[in-house]
């Protein structure tokens, strides 16, 4: 055979370029690649970036932009940037104290650094950039992104500002769908329940609003995913769905969007299309969609624009659009949807390559064998031919190279790429081109003749960056002989940049020198792009499951296989460098009820293809506790059942779930301590929740309040106007006030004062109302009683027989009474205000001026005396007497102020006056002497609070400077009124313990169930609100002196507590096994019996015996009648200075007056007495206005009196017979009696009421 083809290639040069080109076939192979890489400019200036967001973990769509911003920055050749990321999380904690706290931070952290630009992520990081950044990046340019134009109209964002505004088109993906489904009637177009998704869903309806009269379309925002997906799967063929994006559902529960796109694609009976790139591949059809890396790449360019120099002046701020046409070629596959009806320029992803593209290979190989053959039986037939007949060999061979020609050329066309040859010449050495195939005019815009005109045409085509990387493997080639690949860059005609793969074998001669090189180049840019988009969408995909943190894991069953992506090793705490761990062996890596539960979950998944998902405990590599998400289901592949699935780290969402519930047990602990109604409701007007005090005020379960359960126990005259008042205050989503009557556990209706604010989540949605609720029915009756009053008042001023008046806080007169301007004979408008002085004397209307100036600077009372013109036009004599006003809450309100007419007194003073010198001569030398004998009592017994000199005085007197000195214990006893407290506090004041305080406890003041805790304290909890620990009366009074007022009220009960403590000096806190003792000198006082009382039952005899150590008797007042002259002068004296009046005189025959009667009330009654004596005074005289005893209510008897337990005892009886001993209800006693019904049971336990006792009234 080797001999016949010598002898053939010795024939025409015809047969020869024949064979060569027939060799050329072998080179039909696989694409060849070439990779290019940049340098930085080793002189590049060096620059800072700080990029804000305001999450605290990107989500997949926010690492892809961080991405592609970094890749911009680090790829500029120009600079050498440095870049700063931070997480701003003010989502979760929103205010301006937080704030604050960031730009301090920022403050500190960055002060060495001087940051040339900052980039900011969304509006809150914007805003926080605008608001702080002087603090941290004084005069830094700000560039944002992620911001639309609607929300860029409402920030003022001053001249250091530019960016990308973000510009999201629905219109596109909508017009897209109806080209591939023409027969649509209805859109569905789905959005979340937060704020977010709300604006998206706005803007989505105002662009698309123009479909509405050709298509319906539907938005459905407001759902529960599982309620979602379930109708998504029921569509009919004739919808599609528009999916924006799910960050929550109307529940509240948050999501990533991006598993909501993966669950409703996945269950939605009609296709899904959708406006961001990062929803491709996760189960939609495609779309007109926003490109995340598209605009990273654009805000790297401002940015680079702003490092350069420019300032944001010169950058206005952008809005391009960066969407594309982007499908996923699997999904259009499986609606069966015709890709053809797209325009040109959209791109797929995921395509399936064609079988020319896949068996490539095996065809060139079979073509090539092809060739061969032919070639061979060419050669043979032609060998055989030509031995026989030459002539007619040599014309039938030309007649098959010929045809053979054809043939090989129509294969070489029909190759999909440029088929060429080059060869050396003899007389340089050098390789030049012998043939190119025609293909190299479609693939580059070159002629055959163009690439064979020089020698280094081809070559100077390749991008200068790769020529030398393709002539060394070409040389490579011819020189070692072994076929090689590669690719490169080339410049077609146009100027386009091409990716291209040669594959290059070498040419031998007959004596096998190599003599040049043949190969095949063909067009692979589409599938480079191919290629780095899929790596680049790998690596978005890891970035996503780390900043996700859901690793994705493989089993095998039956090889007990396990593959694990990085997240899980991460998730495991495990090296990623040793293989993943078998099924048998996850067991270390949970907690025993975790493993029991995933095994069970397994087993199902494996025998009944059931999908699981559920939380584990996870125990990691370093014996840390973790939690995560685990989901797996089965895979079904030629028989074999096996698993994959994907695993969450929920650590940071459990600790969050438990500060939830922890937060929620303190709100409820501190909402049931509140003495306050308080109530919470949900958006639709529904109560959830109710504290103690509602629980305990209605008498109801807290079931039976939720909802609306409530209004059933609002009177029915308030139910239509307090649900209006909640219905516009949740219509308006602002804070409402109502007032209503509400039933008691009682049965009584009383009023309420409801208040309700309205709560809203971190993201903006109104989550409902929280409200809280007070008993106000005391105060509407103490506000009618006021009106009453006042209207009582009016009617007593207009029918006294004196002058009366009113005036505000800037003294003008706004009242006159009805005698007042009939006196004056003009009526109020000619009187208001500072008018009345026009009628006033003019030698007095100075003084009257000057008292009212006076009156108003210091608040206090004053009298005036002048001369006021009468109806008649005669000026008489006034007597005026003023007071000040004030509020509850001490507010000035002005004066009220009566007047007398005093012109006949005033004509008898002239002759008075003499006789008055007389007797002022004679007071003041009695009043010396009184004071030399209160000064001769002070110095002897330093009791100047005790009044009086009489004996029965002077002895108790020295028994309180007998025991005062001891620390002995004193009982004082003695009527009511006669001074008890007083004899204690000269005891203690002569004491050897004067230093430390008295320590005042009145028995009788306290209600049986506050007595022990006031006396010996309390621990926290020790009861129902000990909401702390109390200290108690004793253990304040340690090394002190304590003074039980009352004691005989002492409950029985509590007597031996303080029997102990009187022996051993030892006591314990109520709620408290802590023994504790106390240094106290213990005084007390009674006005009852007590030996009777322990006759009775109702004190302790030994108690008595304890506290009768030193017993003081004070005398009433009616044993010393010597003391009441002293008593006297001393009380006229105090109640003078307090109610502003100068009285110097006591009548002899007041005192014989006052010595006559036997002063059951002792001097408290004295003082009584004498007080309401000094206000019915008009002179310097004291003047009793009724004579003691005879006050209306008072009777002057010396019959035995019922104590008043006794008359208690007794009243209670009668009302309790009147009801039927009913004590509850609208008719029960106690109601009537006006108090609790507990109350009124513990009285009754208290006195011994039963219900025998009805005989004994």
């Amino acid at each position: 055979m080797p001999l016949a083809l010598s002898k053939m290639a010795q024939r025409p040069r015809r047969l020869n370029l024949l064979a060569a080109r027939i060799l050329m076939a072998f080179l039909i192979l696989g694409p060849m690649a070439f990779s290019a890489s940049t340098q930085d400019a080793d002189d590049a200036k060096k620059k800072s970036v700080l990029i804000i967001y305001d999450e605290r973990d990107k989500l997949p769509g926010l690492a892809v932009l961080d991405k592609s911003i970094r890749a911009g920055l680090l790829g500029a050749n120009a600079f050498n940037v440095e870049i700063y990321s931070e997480n701003l999380d003010r989502s979760r904690f929103p205010g301006k104290e937080y704030d604050d706290i960031l730009a301090d931070y920022f403050r500190d952290k960055y002060a060495s650094k001087k940051l040339d630009a900052v980039i900011a992520v969304m509006g809150p990081s914007l805003d926080f950039a605008v608001a702080h950044a002087d603090e941290f990046a004084a005069a830094t340019p700000i560039i944002f992104c992620g911001v639309d134009k609607r929300e860029i109209e409402s920030r003022h964002l001053g001249p250091n500002v530019t960016g990308l505004l973000m510009r999201r088109e629905f219109k596109g993906t909508l017009d897209l769908a109806l080209k591939l489904q023409p027969q649509t009637r209805r859109v569905i177009f789905i959005s979340g329940s937060s704020a977010f998704d709300q604006r998206i869903a706005e803007q989505a309806e105002g662009e698309l609003r123009q479909y509405q009269d050709k298509i319906a379309i539907e938005y459905w925002t407001d759902f529960e995913l599982d309620e979602l997906i379930k109708n998504v799967s029921e569509l009919p063929p004739d919808t599609v769905i528009l999916l924006s994006t799910v960050f929550s559902d109307k529940t509240g529960k948050s999501f990533v969007p991006h598993d909501v796109v993966s669950s409703i694609s996945k269950h939605s009976s009609v296709p899904v299309y959708g406006f961001l790139d990062q929803f491709v591949g996760r189960g939609i059809v495609g779309g007109h969609v926003y490109s995340t890396e598209a605009q990273g790449n654009k805000v790297a360019a401002i940015t680079l624009q702003i490092l350069s120099g420019e300032s944001p002046n010169e950058v206005p701020i952008q809005e391009v659009s960066t969407s594309s046409d982007l499908f996923d070629w699997r999904e259009l596959r499986r609606w069966n949807l015709p890709a053809e009806n797209l325009p040109s320029g959209a791109v797929f992803q995921f395509r399936e390559p064609t079988p020319w593209e896949e068996y490539r290979g095996y065809g060139i190989a079979i073509l090539a064998l092809l060739i061969l053959e032919s070639f061979l039986v060419v050669s043979l037939v032609l060998s055989r031919r030509w031995q026989r007949k030459a002539e007619l060999e040599r014309n039938e061979f030309q007649t098959l190279a010929a045809a053979e020609h054809e043939r090989l050329n129509e294969v070489v066309a029909n190759v999909p790429g440029i088929v060429w040859e080059s060869r050396t010449t003899d007389e340089t050495g050098r390789r030049r081109a012998r043939f190119v195939s025609g293909y190299v005019e479609q693939m580059l815009g070159y002629t055959v003749d163009e690439c064979l005109s020089d020698s280094g045409f081809i070559a100077s085509k390749i991008v200068d960056e790769d020529r030398e990387a393709y002539l060394s493997q070409a040389e490579s080639v011819f020189r070692t002989g072994e076929p090689g690949d590669t690719r490169f860059r080339c410049i077609t005609k146009d100027g386009r940049t091409i990716w291209a793969e040669s594959h290059i074998v070498p040419i031998y001669d007959e004596s096998q020198r190599a003599v040049g090189l043949r190969g095949v180049t063909m067009d692979i840019t589409q599938r480079k792009k191919a290629e780095e988009e899929l790596g680049s969408k790998e690596k978005q995909l890891t970035e996503a499951q780390r900043l996700a943190q859901v690793g994705n894991w493989e089993w095998d069953s039956k090889t007990d296989t396990v593959t694990w992506s990085n997240e899980i090793y991460r998730i495991y705490g495990m090296d990623s460098e040793k293989p993943a761990a078998s099924f048998a062996e996850h067991v270390r890596l949970y907690t025993p009820d975790s493993w029991k539960r995933l095994e069970g979950a397994v087993s199902e998944a494996l025998s009944r293809g059931t999908p699981y998902e559920l939380e584990v405990e996870i125990v990691r590599a370093d014996g840390q506790h973790a939690w995560g998400s685990a989901r797996g289901e089965a895979v079904r592949n030629n028989g074999d059942v096996n698993l994959r699935g994907t695993l969450q780290d929920i650590t940071a969402r459990k600790k969050a779930d438990e500060a939830v519930r922890e937060s929620e047990t303190r709100f409820q602990n501190l909402a049931d301590a509140a003495p306050v109604l308080i109530w919470i409701a949900d958006p639709d007007m529904q109560c959830t929740y109710f504290n103690r005090k509602v629980l305990e005020f209605t008498g109801l379960a807290l079931e039976e309040l939720c909802g609306q359960g409530w209004l059933g126990l609002v009177h029915e005259g308030d139910v239509d106007r307090c649900v209006a008042a909640i219905t516009e205050g949740y219509k308006d989503r602002v804070p409402f006030f109502v007032e209503y009557r509400l039933r008691a556990a009682s049965g009584e209706y009383r009023w309420i004062f409801d208040t309700g604010s309205p709560q809203f989540s971190t993201s903006g949605e109104f989550i409902g109302y929280v409200g809280s609720a007070i008993d106000i029915t005391d105060l509407r009756m103490a506000d009618e009683a006021i009106r009453e009053s006042e209207a009582r008042f009016r009617h007593l001023a207009d029918t006294a027989p004196v002058l009366m008046w009113m005036a505000g806080p800037d003294m003008a007169i706004t009242f006159f009474n009805r005698f007042y301007r009939e006196y004056t004979g003009q009526q109020t408008p000619s009187l208001a205000g500072d008018n009345w002085l026009k009628f006033v004397h003019e030698d007095d209307r100075a003084y009257c001026e000057q008292s009212f100036t006076t009156a108003r600077e210091n608040r206090n009372p004053f009298v005036m005396e002048y001369r006021v013109r009468r109806a008649d036009g005669e000026f008489r004599w006034i007597y005026g007497t003023a007071a000040p006003r004030f509020a509850a809450d001490g507010k000035f309100l002005g004066y009220i102020g009566s007047q007398v007419d005093i012109s006949d007194r005033k004509s008898a003073e002239e002759g008075l006056k003499a006789a008055l010198e007389q007797i002022y001569e004679l007071k003041n030398q009695l009043h010396e002497e009184n004071v030399y004998l209160k000064e001769v009592i002070k110095l002897e017994h330093h009791f100047e609070e005790i009044i009086g000199s009489s004996d029965a005085l002077k002895y108790v007197l020295f028994k309180i400077e007998q025991v005062a000195p001891t620390d002995s214990t004193v009982l004082i006893t003695g009527e009511t009124g006669t001074g008890k407290e007083l004899v204690a506090r000269a005891i203690h004041s002569t004491s050897l313990r004067k230093d430390r305080p008295l320590v005042k406890v009145n028995c009788a003041a306290l209600s049986p169930s506050l007595v022990e805790s006031e006396l010996f304290g309390h621990e926290r909890g020790a009861f129902t609100g000990a909401a702390s620990r109390k200290i108690g009366r004793f253990e304040l009074a340690d090394g002190a002196t304590i003074f039980l007022d009352e004691v005989g009220e002492l409950p029985l009960e509590l007597q031996p507590k303080l029997l102990r403590l009187l022996q051993e000096g030892e006591f314990e806190r109520l709620g408290s096994s802590t023994t504790l003792k106390a240094d106290v000198r213990i005084m007390a006082a009674t006005n009852r019996n007590l030996e009777a009382e322990v006759q009775a039952g109702r004190f302790r005899g030994d108690l008595l015996f304890r506290l009768n150590v030193f017993p003081v008797t004070v005398p009433p007042l009616r044993e010393r009648k010597e003391d009441i002259a002293e008593l006297v002068q001393h009380f006229v004296n105090k109640f003078s200075k307090k109610l502003g009046k100068t009285i110097t005189e006591v009548s002899p025959g007041t005192i014989r007056s006052l010595n006559q009667y036997h002063w059951p009330g002792n001097i408290r009654e004295l003082a009584n007495v004498i007080e309401r004596a000094v206000i019915g005074s008009t002179g310097e005289s004291l003047q009793l206005v009724e004579q003691p005893g005879e006050q209306k209510g008072l009777k002057d008897t010396t019959e035995p009196l019922d104590s008043l337990a006794s008359n208690e005892r007794k009243h209670i009886i009668k009302t309790l017979l009147s009801t039927g001993w009913r004590i509850e209800g609208p008719n029960g006693a106690a109601r009537i009696l006006g108090v609790n019904p507990s109350t009124l049971r513990t009285r009754m336990g208290k006195l011994g009421i039963v219900k025998s006792d009805s005989s004994t009234v």
